[in-house]
């Protein structure tokens, strides 16, 4: 019986294993077209193209000649958004489906002209892949668009005798006709303007990514409101079947390629108005011909709206990301979750100076730090009191890693109280960053600075001596990140990683500052590792874990119902960058990398198990400096999981990220084992109070406490089987 059940279940692995693959070979190609990179919501345009068999038909025999074309190119991983070589291999050869559709031609010939027309619509496509692969630019639906316009330029009657098959376009009246005209658009781009594929295509837009939808609609309407405003003007714009350009460029620029939020909602618009005045072009340049009413006027509006957004470059009004198998809206998630975690992604440079520092002016300061140069640090010295120490001679270190781009090593010393106005930086070493920017450090010793230009530093590495140099009364070590090379070019932000804050407790240097930038009268030092604690964190095992849940006293129901089970097993595999992957199976998965100041934990994907929930929130990071009674602050990533429809709107309403308080409760040296408490300022009706969490050596986390109001919850380590062959899944 155990076997039977066993290979039962070994058949329904396959099969599902199978299915999977088969939907990822389809879905895919179709999906991105229209920017969803989700095999299964592809799946619903499928079965909307074969609404007609005869589209449907050559699409999938299209969608072949671009698999094997991938294939024969070594390009079965490639894959663009707004459509890759198999979605533009198959849109070419539903076009040809259409455009002979009136003719009495042979199938065999009509299926052959769609083969050869989908191989070269592949090709172009291919080619315009690498050409674009290292711009800003997607290639999108250019070989599709050059291959159908060569069709229609050479059997111009056939595309006449096409479209009077297909239902003719009126002039809408009323709300029920607007949104007959909407929804019969989103058809167009597949040549079936048809009110019941255009709902299955709003159904798998609102079922993908509600943003999106939305930014679609925003465009199609600025779109139709210029093409109206047009048609008031005079000119002869026949629009409505073209429309559905509109739509797209709005997802485009709002959502797929830009985070979505208020601003992109309005580029959506102007994106919609600026492709209708380009269709109306098109329109007029070609006569009214079947030209224009391919996606040219999308694809060249998202190559303007892009290059002209991304010449801001960092200053941009909107953020561009990664193409993610996530929807905009889970992407915004997760960004905006990063930005109340780790703030803005300024540069991160290491404290110049041994021991303890204090800052005597910081950014935006009164005396020299304004204007232009108000991105800077001054930092003077004091003792274990906290009393200021002379820090003329003391050792500079370099704060990142990078290139020696310049040194002034020959600038006398002031007496105290002067200063050289002729030579404002003194002495200085800038730097040229590995990872860009110059940092420039000034007011050196004279003669101390023991690198020269080209020389390759690391971070800690010895610069020089601090002195009394340029424009300096007292001794003191002046920090600045440039946006050039020369000496006293304009600063950027920002900020010191790793440190220890001066705090009025027990103990002083209780509070771990990730990253910050200090202000005057801070005191500050380096967090240097507690060997303990170190070896405890990165010695973790990969391997297979067994977990058993108590529940005692009264805790949310949902917590009662998700731990029924009352063991999780949790594979802890390490992937190919390194990172450790908690993997609970159908339970979800957490990643956590040992990055250069704390084990963190960085990504939730899709977690339901309560116990990789809790840890999360736990211990989402823990300092390698950390000793018992250290405290930091962080925020708990959050769960990258299908959001809801009134989640779907938090890049427009806003979300609230919560964060919590840690401290080191204990250091076992002995037996090596480290616990961190947690305590949470959120109160809501299923939020915990505080948790418990302790790690062990080789193990990685052992036990976990979630105290309730009125009761808890504990996690406890049953087994673990180490496994250093464990990988997690590509």
């Amino acid at each position: 019986m155990a076997e039977d059940r066993k290979s039962r279940r070994q058949l329904l692995e396959d099969l599902r294993s199978l299915l999977d693959q088969l939907v990822r070979r389809f879905g895919y190609g179709l999906g991105t077209v229209f920017f969803i990179p989700n095999p299964w919501i592809g799946l619903i345009f499928w079965a909307a193209l074969f609404s007609s068999p005869r589209l449907g038909l050559f699409a999938l025999l299209g969608l072949v000649v671009g698999a094997l074309l991938q294939r024969l190119l070594n390009l079965e991983n490639q894959s663009s958004l707004g459509g890759g070589v198999k979605a533009n291999a198959l849109l070419t050869a539903a076009a040809t489906a259409w455009l002979f559709s009136a003719q009495a031609m042979p199938l065999w010939a009509e299926l052959l002209l769609a083969s050869a027309a989908a191989g070269m619509s592949a090709l172009i496509a291919a080619a315009s892949m690498a050409m674009l692969g290292k711009t800003r630019f997607p290639a999108m639906l250019i070989g599709y668009c050059m291959v159908a316009s060569m069709l229609f330029v050479l059997c111009p009657q056939c595309t006449v005798s096409a479209a009077s098959l297909m239902e003719p376009w009126t002039v809408p009246i009323g709300p029920a006709g607007w949104l007959a005209a909407f929804t019969r658009s989103l058809g167009s781009l597949v040549y079936s303007p048809s009110i019941a594929f255009g709902s299955l295509v709003c159904l798998a837009f609102l079922l993908w990514s509600r943003a999106a939808f939305l930014a679609g609609v925003v465009g199609w309407l600025g779109g139709v409101a210029v093409s109206l405003a047009c048609l008031g003007l005079g000119f002869n714009f026949f629009y409505l079947p073209l429309s559905y350009n509109f739509f797209m460029a709005g997802v485009a620029l709002g959502a797929a390629f830009y985070l979505p939020g208020w601003v992109t909602l309005a580029v959506a618009a102007v994106a919609g108005a600026f492709c209708a005045v380009l269709a109306l072009c098109l329109q007029v340049v070609t006569a009214g011909g079947a030209i224009a009413y391919l996606p040219l006027a999308s694809m060249l509006t998202v190559w303007v709206g892009i290059g002209a957004i991304g010449l801001a470059g960092q200053r941009a009004i909107a953020r561009r990301y990664p193409a993610s198998r996530f929807a905009p809206e889970i992407v915004w998630l997760k960004e905006a979750c990063l930005a109340r975690r780790f703030g803005d992604p300024d540069p991160l440079l290491a404290i110049p100076l041994a021991g303890t520092v204090y800052v005597s002016q910081g950014f935006s300061g009164d005396v020299t730090h304004t204007g232009k140069w108000r991105h800077a640090l001054d930092f003077q010295m004091v003792d274990t009191n906290g009393q200021r120490n002379p820090i003329y001679g003391a050792q500079v270190l370099a704060p990142g890693s990078g290139v020696i781009e310049a040194v002034k090593n020959t600038v006398p010393d002031n007496v105290i109280g002067g200063s050289d106005f002729r030579n404002n930086w003194g002495n200085h070493v800038i730097i040229r960053l590995d990872r860009g920017g110059w940092v420039l450090l000034g007011h050196l010793l004279q003669n101390s600075i023991g690198v020269s230009v080209g020389m390759r530093v690391q971070t800690g590495s010895l610069l020089g001596r601090v002195g009394n140099s340029g424009r300096s009364p007292v001794p003191h070590l002046h920090l600045q990140l440039q946006t050039g090379p020369e000496a006293g070019a304009p600063t950027a932000p920002f900020k010191l990683a790793n440190y220890l804050a001066l705090q009025a407790s027990q103990d002083p240097w209780s509070q771990w500052v990730a990253a910050g930038v200090p202000g005057p009268g801070d005191f500050l030092r380096a967090a240097l590792p507690n060997p303990p604690v170190y070896e405890i964190l990165t010695r973790m095992m990969p391997g297979s874990a067994v977990w058993f849940c108590e529940i005692t006293g009264d805790v949310p129901q949902r917590f009662v119902q998700a731990n029924i089970q009352r063991t999780t097993r949790v594979q802890i595999l390490l992937d190919d960058a390194g990172r450790y992957r908690f993997d609970a199976g159908k339970g979800g998965a957490l990643l956590a990398g040992l990055e250069p100041d704390a084990w963190r934990i960085t990504e939730l994907e899709r977690v339901q198990a309560p116990l990789l929930s809790f840890l999360g929130m736990s211990v989402p990071s823990i300092p390698y400096a950390v000793r018992v009674g250290t405290t930091w602050e962080d925020v708990p990533p959050v769960a990258l999981n299908g959001m809801g429809f009134a989640e779907s709107f938090a890049p427009y309403l806003g979300r609230r990220f919560d964060s919590a308080r840690y401290i080191c409760k204990a250091v076992g040296e002995q037996d090596r084992t480290c616990c961190i408490e947690a305590e949470f300022a959120a109160r809501g009706p299923i939020s915990p109070l505080a948790t418990t969490c302790r790690f062990e050596h080789l193990r990685g986390p052992v036990s976990l406490r979630v105290a309730f109001p009125h009761g808890a919850i504990e996690f406890s380590l049953l087994s673990f089987e180490p496994g250093l062959s464990s990988r997690a899944a590509p």
